[in-house]
């Protein structure tokens, strides 16, 4: 009969917390020891705000910050040079990288998505169709080229 397994609770984690293994493993992926944060701290330069400011700040924040899927269709052979480009700039880290900062595809997506809205000037008023962007687009690489 497979043995069950114990409920996770606050106090079987702590039990089964072994700081000596974490401070080894941390050795081993040269990773910075981290301290926590001592909650008995009193921070005295708060700023003070309303509980009502705040939680239009935090509705405010939430509705800008939450991220929301697309989906997109590209060619094979596009979809293959992302991958390359994304592998070539992993494999050119000389150092250890975590993996939340490892380039994959979605990241060059994120940040030519980034530049496009944030990076460039462009009158979206003269743009009417995808052509026209191309256009504009090929006209400001074309400027970049020639400086």
């Amino acid at each position: 009969m497979a043995q069950k397994r114990k409920p996770l609770t606050q106090a079987s984690i702590q039990e089964d917390f072994d700081p000596q293994a974490v401070e080894q493993l941390r050795e081993q992926l040269n990773l910075p020891t981290v301290q926590p944060n001592n909650p008995l701290t009193v921070k005295t330069n708060t700023e003070s705000v309303s509980q009502s400011e705040r939680s239009s700040r935090a509705k405010g924040k939430a509705k800008t910050d939450r991220p929301k899927k697309v989906n997109i269709d590209i060619g094979e052979s596009r979809h293959n040079r992302l991958n390359e480009i994304a592998a070539q700039i992993r494999a050119s880290n000389t150092d250890p990288v975590a993996p939340s900062d490892r380039m994959y595809p979605i990241h060059l997506i994120q940040i030519a998505i980034d530049f496009l809205l944030d990076g460039l000037e462009i009158d979206w008023n003269e743009i009417k169709k995808p052509e026209d962007l191309r256009e504009v687009l090929n006209r400001l690489r074309v400027e970049q080229l020639n400086r």
